[in-house]
């Protein structure tokens, strides 16, 4: 998890020694993309190919730093798809059945468009979403990485096209066409974080109703099971825990068993309580919960997520943040709680760009 403010950015790699592949999840705010370029510039020119990278959806803590990126690129970077839904699969989703961050999706799309590689080819360059009925999708990447696709479904994106045309619109542009180049972050306003609860009562907060997330552009997160070699890391997005969970059933259903077993789990939304819910995580069984943000915006991860991790998350778990911020700093050095909730924290050591996981 690089580290991307308030936002993801996930470096992931696979292979052998001998042939690593990478795979480039989000590029977190604009800010991020010196964190992605250094650790890029720090491979040989010869190593610097991605054989996916993945943008989940168009708010601007996860898209930010790939625009940056994709403007000027590092000498030598390449992919081998892009998996991001654009305007233009929105209104073929919508079409089908008969935003926040919307300017830099309609960037993204103008990028996209103009470079000379696939988008969304594992799809037939159409929209990412999981079908109402029969299996879910999987594609396999080269070097053997299986993605089996979780998120979003069709209905979210259109529940997305009009908050995306809306927002388009007031910027005096065409929903679909181009945008300059130099459009800066612009996102719809956000309803404030409810205040926090003050202590730390696991069962108390576990226990507190969860209010689903419901914003459009969450929705319409791309989320992924990636599996390689034995090993397997549950790759969310800020995906609706309701979507998340329906998929996790389905999956179960034709896999058999009432939990998915997995090395890792990249918490919804930073680990905000409206999509973490008990139900999701009583579907998984994982020693490893990550969580993506440094709290500077709305106060992630949520107090009553954490606490449903420990309370609903297995008997013996660590959290890995990316950051040691006064927020995720409150779960570490509690050997009680850590004893009765058989726990523990993970930070990154001093002068750490993020935190890294080897499973």
């Amino acid at each position: 998890m690089l580290p991307a403010a308030h936002g993801d950015c996930l470096w992931l790699e696979y292979g052998s020694r001998g042939a690593t592949h990478r795979v480039l999840i989000d590029g977190g705010t604009t800010s991020t993309s010196g964190a992605i370029r250094q650790r890029i510039m720090a491979l040989p020119e010869r190593s610097r190919h991605f054989e996916l990278l993945i943008v989940t959806h168009v708010d601007a803590d996860h898209i930010g730093g790939i625009l940056s990126l994709l403007r000027d690129p590092p000498e030598g970077v390449s992919f081998g798809d892009v998996w991001f839904n654009g305007f233009a699969h929105l209104e073929a989703a919508t079409c089908e059945t008969g935003a926040r961050g919307a300017l830099q999706g309609e960037a993204l799309s103008e990028l996209l468009t103009g470079r000379d590689g696939p988008w969304n080819a594992a799809f037939g360059s159409a929209y990412i979403a999981v079908a109402d009925e029969g299996a879910l999708p999987e594609h396999t990447l080269p070097g053997g990485l299986r993605l089996t696709l979780l998120s979003p479904t069709r209905q979210e994106l259109i529940d997305l096209r009009p908050r995306w045309a809306a927002e388009v619109r007031r910027a005096g542009l065409t929903p679909g066409g181009n945008v300059p180049p130099n459009e800066q972050e612009r996102r719809l306003p956000r309803a404030p974080e409810e205040s926090r609860r003050g202590g730390l009562d696991p069962i108390a907060l576990a226990s507190t109703a969860s209010r689903p997330d419901a914003g459009e552009p969450n929705g319409s997160s791309i989320a992924v099971l990636a599996e390689f070699g034995g090993r397997s890391v549950l790759l969310t997005g800020d995906a609706f825990a309701s979507t998340l969970e329906h998929s996790l059933r389905r999956l179960l259903i034709a896999r058999g068993g009432h939990q998915l077993t997995v090395d890792a789990f990249k918490l919804p939304h930073h680990g905000s309580q409206g999509n973490v819910s008990r139900t999701l995580l009583e579907l998984v069984r994982c020693p490893r919960y990550l969580v993506s943000t440094n709290g500077s915006r709305f106060g992630h991860p949520d107090a009553e997520a954490i606490a449903r991790v420990l309370v609903h998350g297995g008997r013996r778990k660590t959290l890995y943040f990316n950051y040691r911020s006064a927020i995720s700093n409150a779960w570490g050095r509690q050997p009680q709680l850590e004893e009765q909730f058989g726990y523990r924290a993970a930070f990154p050591g001093r002068g750490a760009a993020g935190t890294r996981l080897a499973l």
